[in-house]
């Protein structure tokens, strides 16, 4: 992986890059990147089973976080920057203390790989979608399955949240897109 910046090529006036630091570690590919909300630091998610935390500005290793048994498909950053949450084709996503990197709550319940993940904009609530068709809402703290979305033909490969948690958005294999009516309560 490598943070890129522009440069333009000399006469063609084609923007074109060179990397800036290269973020290696991994032993298997990499499915998913995320900056933190601060921007100091870059998660990545790979199919050896880890998500690794590095130094945005120096491309050092600080963290390799294990808990998962099979490829992590995302990483996605709480609003706040102090979790994480990964999404696996173990079934599970999982919610990191972004500090520690300690595991703080398993989210299990989908019966096939569970392909995206996504904070509530408040980052009280985190939505998955996966290979079983299925979308779940959590809460993200006690990790407790508040409401299931179902309707999708084949997987669900994307979630999104509406910018005031009110909404869900996803996207499926099936060749649609959805969208969910996810107040809290409802």
């Amino acid at each position: 992986i490598a943070v890129l910046p522009a440069a333009k090529a000399q006469g063609m006036g084609i923007i074109i890059g060179s990397p800036l630091q290269t973020l290696s570690g991994h032993t298997a590919w990499v499915n998913g990147i995320a900056w933190s909300p601060d921007g100091t630091q870059i998660a990545t998610a790979s199919a050896d089973n880890t998500v690794r935390l590095w130094d945005a500005a120096s491309g050092e290793a600080l963290a390799v976080l294990e808990g998962h048994s099979a490829a992590i498909n995302r990483v996605v950053w709480s609003p706040d920057g102090m979790r994480l949450a990964s999404a696996s084709n173990d079934e599970t996503a999982i919610v990191w203390d972004a500090a520690t990197g300690a595991p703080i709550t398993v989210l299990a319940g989908h019966i096939s790989a569970v392909m995206a993940v996504a904070w509530s904009p408040d980052g009280t609530r985190l939505a998955t979608a996966g290979r079983d068709r299925a979308v779940y809402v959590w809460d993200a703290v006690s990790g407790q399955r508040l409401f299931a979305a179902s309707g999708h033909a084949d997987d669900v490969n994307d979630v999104a949240w509406g910018p005031d948690g009110s909404y869900l958005l996803t996207a499926a294999a099936d060749a649609t897109a959805r969208l969910w009516d996810a107040s809290p309560g409802d």
